[in-house]
């Protein structure tokens, strides 16, 4: 038969050890949970990543876009060579000379002009054709240097969080229940008593 002593030995070995179960399976859900957390911060930054990443191949890389930004490239390069080129022939002709100029001569003159121009334009426009595909290119390249540094930033993020995650995870106490462990081990000073 047992004693009242060996009796309450066994009372406080079992709560000890319950103590001990429940501070354990508190640690692992408190874990588990710093667990679930992170992954979920790391799926929203791989949702964002990819939506980033989508969202500039559709403003960028689209066929549409890539039209615009050649047609912005010409316009702009035509504009500059025009400028250019009318500089370079020496700008708008002056008609009045000195002296008397005969009729025929201002006509010729105002006709020279005109097909300069005409020749200015043309070979302004062919010359914008040709270089415009740099320009879209040089500009896709500072967009692409854009989505790189997102691209960047949120992987940058991402490590960090693993690592704060990281650091929660290894910071949760586990030791287990210092009453509980109390407990159990005065469990034997108890039992031997008589």
């Amino acid at each position: 038969m047992c004693t009242g002593y060996e009796i309450a030995a066994l009372a406080m070995a079992a709560g000890g050890t319950v103590m001990q179960t429940q501070a354990a399976e508190d640690a692992n859900n408190e874990r588990q949970a710093i667990l679930r957390a992170a992954q979920e911060t790391e799926s929203k930054l791989n949702e964002k990543k990819a939506a980033t990443v989508e969202d500039f191949a559709q403003q960028v890389l689209t066929a549409p876009q890539r039209a615009a930004r050649y047609e912005q490239a010409a316009t702009t390069r035509e504009g500059d060579l025009t400028k250019a080129l009318q500089d370079a022939a020496g700008g708008d002709v002056n008609a009045s000379g000195y002296g008397k100029v005969s009729e025929d001569y201002t006509r010729a003159k105002a006709d020279a002009t005109a097909s300069a121009a005409d020749d200015i334009m043309k070979r302004a426009r062919a010359a914008a054709r040709t270089s415009a595909a740099g320009g879209m290119y040089d500009e896709e390249s500072l967009l692409g240097g854009d989505l790189a540094s997102n691209v960047a930033g949120l992987t940058s993020t991402s490590k960090r969080n693993a690592r704060y995650a990281s650091s929660a995870y290894n910071g949760v106490n586990d030791s287990g229940s210092l009453v509980g462990g109390l407990l159990t081990g005065a469990s034997g000073s108890v039992a031997g008593m008589k």
